[in-house]
């Protein structure tokens, strides 16, 4: 007799990059709208490059960062206020570290983990 495969519930992280999970990032200046539709780990360390010249108060590498993050021309930065730049790179970074306060609330309970039957 053969021995029949038992079949347990197990959970899997599933991603489709194809749909993704996460509201696009949109700016708006002057009308126009910037969107950034995926941050990848590639842009982060982008990022990194230019956070402590931001951090000095480095006007280029705030632009830099606010073009990685925001999908903003440096051409469109440099006719911008300050003060406007500033802004929103630290709203540019808290929608990417601090998702979670962003998300609907429908999709807060669409983790990526589903349960599917696997033989083991």
């Amino acid at each position: 007799m053969a021995k029949e495969i038992q079949k347990i519930p197990v959970k899997r992280f599933v991603i489709d990059t194809k749909v993704s999970q996460f509201e696009p990032i949109e700016t708006e200046i002057n009308g126009k709208v910037y969107k950034i539709d995926i941050i990848t780990p590639l842009m982060l360390k982008d990022l990194k490059k230019y956070e402590d010249l931001a951090a000095t108060g480095d006007m280029d590498a705030i632009m830099k960062q606010v073009e990685i993050l925001g999908g903003i021309p440096k051409a469109v930065c440099e006719n911008l206020d300050v003060r406007h730049l500033k802004g929103m790179l630290n709203y540019l970074s808290d929608r990417v570290f601090n998702a979670e306060k962003y998300e609907e609330p429908s999709s807060k309970n669409d983790s990526g983990i589903v349960e599917e039957n696997i033989p083991q």
